[in-house]
C-alpha cells in the first residue's frame, strides 16, 4: 500500500495536473562532504542494499561482498546514495481541501550517477539499484523515456553476470514497448535467460517473465519474418 501511495505522489510531482505541487526548500539536508565523511561501510551495509541485491539476483554472499566493497569506493555511487538517502527533495501537495508535505529523491540525478558508476567500474550492485529505481518508478504504465534511456544500460551489466533480472529487462528493452523492436535479439536473450535461470534461487516472477517474453518474442519474430 505504501508503494502505491508513493507512486501516486511521484506522479503528482512529475505531472502536477489539477493539484498544486510546490517544491519546498530543504531544511534538514546536509552537505555532501558531511554525508561522505559519516557514510561509513557499516552504515552503508545497514541500509539493506546488499541483502536486497542478493535476494533479487541470486548472487553468492561472497561475490556480493566483494562487489559491495568495490562500489563503496566509487565517488559517483556515493553521490547517488547521498541523493537517495540524505538529500531528498521536499514537496507540498495542495488538493484544495488538504495540504500534505512529502519527500522524494531526485531519481534522475541518482540514475545519472549510478550509470556513471556502471560505466566506470562495471559494478552489478549499482546496476541493480539503477534498474530497481527504473522498474519501480518509470514503468508503471509502460516504459517512460527515462526507462528507455537506462534499462538497457543497467540490465546488460546484470546479464553479463548471468543474473536473471538482467536477461528479463535486457530482452524487454528490444521489444516494441521500448520503441523500434528487435525481436531476434530479444528472443536470443530470453532463450539464453531461460537456460541460465531454470534452477536459480531467485524470485519466481523473473523466470516466469523470461518464459513469457520468450514465447511472445518468438511469436512476433515469426509474424514479422519477411517484412
Amino acid at each position: 500500500m505504501k508503494k502505491i501511495i508513493s507512486i501516486i505522489l511521484l506522479s503528482l510531482v512529475l505531472n502536477a495536473g489539477e493539484y498544486q505541487v510546490t517544491k519546498l526548500k530543504n531544511q534538514n539536508s546536509i552537505e555532501y562532504k558531511t554525508f561522505k565523511r559519516k557514510f561509513t561501510m557499516n552504515k552503508a551495509l545497514k541500509l539493506g542494499i546488499l541483502d536486497k541485491y542478493i535476494k533479487n539476483t541470486g548472487a553468492s554472499k561472497r561475490s556480493a561482498v566483494i562487489d559491495f566493497k568495490n562500489v563503496y569506493k566509487n565517488e559517483h555511487w556515493k553521490k547517488a546514495m547521498y541523493e537517495l538517502y540524505a538529500n531528498q527533495k521536499e514537496y507540498q501537495l495542495d488538493t484544495g481541501k488538504k495540504v500534505r508535505k512529502f519527500k522524494f529523491p531526485d531519481f534522475k540525478k541518482i540514475l545519472k550517477e549510478l550509470s556513471k558508476t556502471v560505466e566506470q567500474i562495471h559494478n552489478p550492485i549499482a546496476a541493480w539499484q539503477g534498474l530497481d529505481i527504473v522498474t519501480n518508478n518509470y514503468m508503471n504504465t509502460g516504459p517512460s523515456e527515462i526507462a528507455k534511456i537506462y534499462t538497457r544500460i543497467f540490465s546488460k551489466e546484470l546479464m553479463d553476470r548471468k543474473y536473471c533480472v538482467g536477461y528479463l529487462y535486457y530482452g524487454r528493452s528490444f521489444m516494441k514497448e521500448f520503441g523500434r523492436p528487435n525481436y531476434k535479439t530479444a528472443y536470443k536473450t530470453f532463450k539464453k535467460g531461460k537456460e541460465e535461470c531454470i534452477n536459480k534461487n531467485i524470485p519466481w516472477f523473473y523466470y516466469h517473465g523470461i518464459r513469457s517474453y520468450k514465447v511472445k518474442s518468438s511469436t512476433m519474430l515469426d509474424l514479422t519474418k519477411g517484412k
